[in-house]
């Protein structure tokens, strides 16, 4: 039997998302790998028929689709003065909507010439061609080529012309460069999500480019820009995620050829709050308890055998110390970029020993910190270097794997 629901989250980064039922009101899991492939993009509060499935205990939608017909499109004409954009289809028929009612970017820039979209297809009483439920979706486009690209190569290359740094970060031989290859994609997601996709098509309208800058910086100090680039030959070819090229640039190559009014940056992480630094005035309240069983064999063989109580009241006194260290200056702690929100991320220090554990410090007033949540350093060093370069010698490679206590 097949359901409606909307999509309450979605994050192409990690190609999941959630469906709330219409008609049972339950929440559904899915990912969106069988429909990449598709003549349809998904987005936050979208309305999609499904079938479901109850999965090691987990309701999975599956075989999903539209719940109405869309289509897609190239924006051919802008009238703003009549608030009206024309939108031409692969087959030749020209669509009209109101500029005004396009739904747009998430930063908000209005739908431009030559923006693809996607829209439901309305026909009035004299048969006119109209577009509704306008959606800009460019970004889609490129989000889907990101996913099909074989990252290897781009980390490659990236590390070649980049400064030097430890892209690996495991106690383990590997040559595949996790945290790079997230790191771009994070980067590339966020640039779409803040519009900073910088977008080139020749005069011919033949050949078009779009530019972001990845936040690394070269051995030359100029920031490494990428490049995807393709032939367009109709409005098929500007939608699909096949046929894009990659290549990386500096930044004063790209602003000379797209004149960037925007400087080509890079994602800035910032909390709709408004608290993005942390304030060493306000109370932070401990309580962890709930996450200690997940990391419980992290901790130093005194605390295990110790028992569970001990060792709560050792980590308890060890979040407390990392604060007072915050407090005077003697530490820094690090950013972590979740929901639109800035949390931090301190260090723990046992017997004058760092532990190989990270907690998690969110604001949940303007008056108010918890601590509740303990992390394994490595994850807390990939959660923190999505934002930018680590600064923090307490949070580097070296000092969470060669400078461990013997006993981890």
């Amino acid at each position: 039997m097949r359901i409606n629901g909307k999509v309450t989250y979605y994050e192409p980064q990690y190609g999941t998302g959630i469906i709330h039922s219409n008609t049972d009101k339950e929440f559904y899991f899915f990912k969106d790998e069988q429909f990449l492939k598709k003549d349809f993009t998904v987005y936050d509060g979208m309305v999609l028929s499904f079938e479901t499935e109850d999965v090691e205990h987990e309701l999975v939608a599956k075989n999903i689709k539209p719940s109405v017909h869309i289509l897609k499109g190239i924006v051919s004409l802008i009238n703003l003065k009549k608030d009206l954009i024309y939108i031409t289809t692969a087959n030749g028929i020209v669509y009209w909507s109101k500029h005004s009612t396009c739904v747009v970017t998430q930063r908000g820039r209005a739908v431009q010439l030559y923006d693809q979209v996607q829209f439901n297809a309305w026909r009035g009483e004299h048969k006119v061609c109209r577009a509704i439920n306008v959606l800009c979706d460019n970004r889609f486009a490129l989000s889907r080529f990101c996913r099909y690209i074989y990252m290897k190569n781009i980390c490659d290359d990236i590390v070649a012309i980049a400064q030097p740094e430890n892209w690996n970060y495991t106690n383990l031989e590997t040559d595949d460069s996790p945290l790079l290859v997230n790191y771009i994609i994070h980067t590339f997601e966020n640039s779409i999500k803040q519009d900073l996709i910088s977008y080139y098509i020749n005069d011919s309208k033949t050949y078009a480019c779009a530019y972001f800058n990845t936040g690394l910086v070269s051995k030359m100090n100029q920031d490494v820009i990428m490049v995807f680039s393709k032939k367009i030959k109709n409005a098929e070819s500007w939608k699909t995620p096949e046929n894009w090229k990659y290549s990386l640039c500096s930044d004063a190559d790209a602003n000379i050829i797209i004149n960037s009014n925007n400087g080509l940056r890079a994602p800035v992480y910032k909390s709709q709050r408004g608290y993005n630094t942390f304030d060493t005035n306000i109370a932070v309240t401990i309580n962890f308890e709930s996450t200690i069983a997940h990391v419980f064999h992290l901790l130093p063989k005194e605390m295990i055998v110790k028992g569970k109580e001990y060792s709560i009241a050792a980590v308890n006194s060890a979040i407390a110390n990392s604060l007072q260290l915050i407090r005077d200056g003697k530490i820094t702690p690090e950013k972590k970029y979740y929901h639109n929100d800035i949390e931090f991320i301190a260090p723990l220090y046992y017997k004058q020993k760092q532990l190989p554990l990270a907690v998690l410090i969110k604001r949940l007033s303007a008056n108010e910190y918890i601590a509740n949540t303990l992390i394994p350093l490595d994850k807390a060093y990939k959660n923190a270097r999505l934002l930018g370069a680590i600064k923090s010698e307490w949070l580097k490679p070296v000092c969470c794997f060669s400078n461990m206590p013997e006993q981890f």
